[in-house]
C-alpha cells in the first residue's frame, strides 16, 4: 500500500517529487472543496507585489500566512484561500520614476498620468513567475489562478462599496491627521514605506524666547528640533508636574524648567538670581506674543499662544517647554484638539511655504552661511521646501534676538522626504551672544529693520516690523475655511 522510505539523504529532490504528485493530482486545488459547506473561515493572502524579488524574509511570513488556514481546514472548516497582488503604492511608483529617469510628482504629470500608470502596471509583474515559484516550493496553498489584483476594477469597485456602506452608517468623518508625508512625491507614506530608507542629516536644536504678554522683559524659553515649523506655532506646552522657575539674568526674567537651568546658561547660571519657583500646572494659560503674525493669512478664530501641559513633555533635552504647532507632529496634533488651538497651515502639499509669509516667492539665502551667519549666496526661495528654510526663518528670529541658543543634532530621516540632502545649520549661539549683542538687549525695534534684515528675510523694497505685529494677536481675524484645501499634515 505503501512505498518503502527511502534512507538517502536528497530532501531537495524528495520534495520535487511531491511536488510533481501535487501537480498531477490536482492536490491543491482539490484541498479547496474537500470541506465545501462546512463552517466557513476566509482567508485573504496580505498581498505582496511583485516588481521586487521575494527574498527570505517573504518565505517566513508566507509559511505563516499558510500555517493558519491549513490548521482551520485540517478542523474541517470550509477554507476560502484566495491569494492576491498588490499591484499599488509607492515603490511601485519609486521603480518605474527610475526606469524613466523623472524626479518628482511634477515630472511624472509632465510625462503624462496614463503613460506613466501602463508603465506602472507592466512593472508590477516584472517578477511575478520568482514570487509563484517560491510559493510552490514552501508549500504555499493559495489560489494563485484566480487571485484578487488591486489594479483590476472589481476589486476597485468593492473598495468603494465599502466605503459606500461605512459612509452609509455614518462612521466617517473629515478632520486631520498627522502622517509621515513626501513633498517630493506629494503624497502621504506608509509606515512600511517611510521604513524603506533613513539616512542620517544634521538638524537645528533650537531655544526661542517667547515674549510674556503684558510683562516687561519675561520671556518663556521654548526648544524645538524643527524651527521651520514656528511659524506655525501656537502654544507653549510644559508638563504639569515638574518643577519650574522665573530666573532674572541681566535684567530679563526667563521661565524654564528648575532642573535645566544649568544644562541651557551654563557657567553663566550662577550669576541668575531664582525669582519664583512653581509647578508646570502653575503656568498653564499663561499667555505669550506669537513670533509671527502674517497679515495676508486668514487665521482662525480659536485662542491660541499659551501654555498648556501634557505629560509626553520630558526634561532630558531642551528647556522642559516645548514649541507646539498642530499642523506638525502626532503630539502636537493631539494637543491641538485637546485643547482647541488654532489649526495654522502654512506649508504645501509641494513642502514650501505658502502665499502671504514671507518666504513665498521672495529672494532669500541658500541654506549655506558662514560664521557670522551672513550668507554666501542668495537664491529664490520660490520653488524651495519649508524644510530647507529652516535659515532665514532662524536668521529672522536670531536678528530680533528672539533665538537663545542653537545647536546641531543628527536625526535619520526618510530619504524620500529629504532627499535634497541636509543643508548647514546654524553654528551654536552662546548663552549671552544674540548677533553681537549682550544677552540682555532685545533687538526687535519698532522702526523697522535694516538692509541687513531686509535682505536676510526677502524683502528688499520696505520695512516689515515684525515685532510691531505680534501684538496684533488681540484682532478677530476671519475664521480660516476648515473644508478648504489645506494641503500637508
Amino acid at each position: 500500500m505503501y512505498q518503502k522510505v527511502s534512507t538517502d539523504m536528497d530532501f531537495v529532490g524528495r520534495e520535487k517529487k511531491v511536488m510533481e504528485f501535487w501537480k498531477k493530482e490536482d492536490i491543491i486545488r482539490k484541498s479547496f472543496n474537500v470541506n465545501k459547506g462546512n463552517e466557513r473561515f476566509t482567508f485573504f493572502d496580505g498581498p505582496p507585489t511583485a516588481n521586487g524579488r521575494p527574498h527570505i524574509g517573504h518565505v517566513e511570513t508566507r509559511a505563516f500566512k499558510d500555517l493558519i488556514p491549513r490548521f482551520h481546514a485540517m478542523k474541517g472548516q470550509d477554507v476560502l484561500r484566495k491569494a492576491g497582488w498588490d499591484t499599488h503604492g509607492l515603490p511601485v511608483e519609486l521603480e518605474v520614476e527610475r526606469q524613466l529617469k523623472l524626479d518628482g510628482k511634477t515630472e511624472i504629470e509632465r510625462y503624462g498620468i496614463e503613460p506613466f500608470i501602463k508603465k506602472c502596471k507592466e512593472s508590477v509583474w516584472k517578477y511575478q513567475k520568482e514570487w509563484e515559484d517560491m510559493s510552490d516550493r514552501i508549500a504555499f496553498w493559495a489560489d494563485m489562478e484566480d487571485p484578487y489584483v488591486t489594479y483590476h476594477d472589481e476589486y476597485i469597485e468593492s473598495i468603494w462599496w465599502s466605503l459606500k456602506e461605512i459612509w452609509k452608517k455614518g462612521l466617517l468623518y473629515k478632520g486631520f491627521k498627522v502622517v509621515p508625508y513626501c513633498p517630493r512625491c506629494g503624497t502621504a507614506l506608509s509606515s512600511h514605506e517611510v521604513a524603506q530608507g533613513y539616512q542620517e542629516v544634521t538638524e537645528d536644536s533650537v531655544i526661542v524666547r517667547f515674549r510674556v504678554k503684558g510683562r516687561d522683559n519675561a520671556y518663556i524659553l521654548a526648544w524645538t528640533t524643527t524651527p521651520w515649523t514656528l511659524p506655525s506655532n501656537v502654544a507653549l506646552c510644559v508638563n504639569a508636574k515638574e518643577t519650574y522657575v522665573e530666573l532674572e539674568l541681566h535684567g530679563e526674567t526667563l521661565i524654564l524648567a528648575e532642573a535645566l537651568v544649568n544644562s541651557v546658561f551654563g557657567e553663566h547660571a550662577k550669576e541668575g538670581r531664582v525669582l519664583r519657583t512653581m509647578k508646570g500646572k502653575a503656568l498653564e494659560g499663561m499667555e505669550y506674543e506669537p513670533l509671527y503674525r502674517f497679515d495676508a493669512i486668514a487665521y482662525p478664530r480659536e485662542k491660541g499662544w499659551y501654555v498648556v501641559s501634557d505629560d509626553y513633555v520630558t526634561l532630558t533635552d531642551g528647556t522642559g517647554i516645548v514649541h507646539t504647532a498642530p499642523a506638525f507632529g502626532e503630539d502636537d496634533a493631539r494637543l491641538g484638539k485637546a485643547n482647541n488651538l488654532p489649526f495654522i497651515q502654512l506649508v504645501d502639499a509641494q513642502g514650501k511655504f505658502i502665499q502671504g509669509t514671507l518666504w513665498e516667492g521672495r529672494t532669500r539665502q541658500e541654506s549655506r552661511s558662514d560664521d557670522h551667519g551672513r550668507p554666501e549666496k542668495q537664491g529664490p526661495a520660490c520653488g524651495r521646501r519649508a524644510v530647507y528654510a529652516q535659515l532665514p526663518v532662524l536668521l529672522a528670529l536670531r536678528y530680533r534676538a528672539f533665538v537663545l541658543r542653537a545647536r546641531h543634532l543628527v536625526y535619520r530621516h526618510d530619504q524620500g522626504a529629504r532627499r535634497a540632502g541636509a543643508q548647514q545649520p546654524l553654528r551654536e549661539l552662546g548663552p549671552r551672544q544674540h548677533q553681537g549683542r549682550p544677552h540682555g538687549q532685545l533687538c526687535g525695534r519698532r522702526g523697522g529693520l535694516g538692509p541687513f534684515a531686509r535682505a536676510l528675510l526677502g524683502h528688499a523694497a520696505a520695512d516689515v516690523d515684525l515685532r510691531g505685529r505680534a501684538p496684533a494677536c488681540d484682532r478677530q481675524p476671519e475664521r480660516a475655511d476648515r473644508d478648504g484645501d489645506r494641503a500637508g499634515g
